[in-house]
């Protein structure tokens, strides 16, 4: 748990933050299209149920 409280490690900050303004600059492009949270959590409830009903968890 301590490394939980450390601050994150500068090569992985700048992995991130690389990887962040990647995924912005192609929907700003237009190369990509953002899908809203509560889509995305919407879609994902409906296949947690589907699963859960199939008895497959």
């Amino acid at each position: 748990m301590d490394e939980l409280s450390e601050p994150a490690d500068e090569d992985l900050q700048r992995v991130w933050l690389e990887e962040a303004q990647r995924r912005h600059r192609e929907i700003v492009e237009g190369r990509v299209q953002a899908i809203p949270a509560e889509r995305v959590f919407a879609e994902l409830r409906v296949r947690r149920e589907d699963r859960n009903r199939s008895g497959s968890a």
